[in-house]
């Protein structure tokens, strides 16, 4: 963005080696809404957005912050003003997930919001990815909806007690997929990978080596190393095709000697 780098924290704008903190000023209406930011996105156009707790959501453009907040008598303002996720589609379309008014569209044409209804698992959202086939995956406190491209609908993904191949946990704080198709799902019970050819999640917490249950998020590397924050540090788990399986080897970052390997029965065909 211009050789500028944003971060949350309220907001720092850093360019070159200067710093400039951004934050709410009560005597400026176009200020940042409110100092706890907990999402950003910058979109197609290189406007920065930016979700807040009870500050709804902001624009950033032209020097100025432009808010979006829920409003009772506004069908079409924003849901909830506890913005916990804001990512743009590749069809341009802007997602925002709130704390408890589920998902919003955001309609340019209108400078409004839909509010489309995919019959979800919450109304709770922390998470929204879109993944190569440009499908929606929204992870939330009840689970995951997967919403196919095109699709009015959603499919839903939660754990079931006496299914060990189902999600680990319904408490979804980040997912992704990676360069082999797998899908990486953290949650406050541990990490799951999904296969969706065989629609069957594996299992990985504690137990297996992790340094924590409470999985926060999941990046890979450049050279397919699987990468996690939790609760308690980090853990790199590398990933290996043996056959038709996978072999996962944990290294718990918090005792790098500790390297555990779990060997997986076949999850691809």
């Amino acid at each position: 963005m211009d050789r500028h780098q944003w971060w949350r924290t309220a907001v720092l704008r850093c360019c070159y080696k200067n710093i400039y903190p951004i934050q709410t000023q009560p005597q400026r209406p176009n200020s940042l809404a409110n100092n706890i930011v907990i999402s950003l996105c910058i979109d197609h156009e290189h406007k920065l957005w930016i979700g807040t707790y009870f500050g709804g959501l902001d624009r950033f453009e032209g020097g100025r912050f432009i808010h979006y907040k829920h409003n009772d008598n506004v069908p079409s303002s924003i849901s909830d003003d506890r913005v916990f996720s804001v990512i743009e589609d590749s069809s341009q379309r802007l997602w925002v997930g709130t704390f408890a008014g589920a998902t919003n569209i955001f309609d340019r044409a209108t400078n409004g919001f839909q509010h489309p209804n995919y019959q979800m698992l919450s109304t709770y959202t922390a998470v929204i990815y879109e993944d190569r086939q440009k499908n929606i995956w929204i992870g939330r406190d009840k689970g995951v909806d997967f919403i196919a491209r095109g699709s009015s609908t959603a499919r839903h993904y939660k754990n079931q007690p006496n299914n060990p191949n189902s999600l680990i946990g319904n408490d979804v704080n980040t997912i992704l997929q990676d360069s082999r198709g797998l899908f990486w799902m953290g949650t406050k019970d541990g990490l799951s990978i999904f296969n969706t050819k065989t629609n069957k999640f594996y299992n990985l917490n504690e137990a297996n080596g992790l340094p924590a249950n409470d999985v926060l998020k999941v990046l890979e590397d450049n050279n397919g190393k699987i990468w996690i924050s939790t609760a308690n540090g980090m853990a790199a788990i590398t990933v290996v095709k043996a056959g038709a399986a996978y072999r996962f080897g944990i290294i718990n970052l918090m005792n790098p000697t500790g390297y555990k390997a779990a060997n997986l029965t076949p999850i691809l065909p």
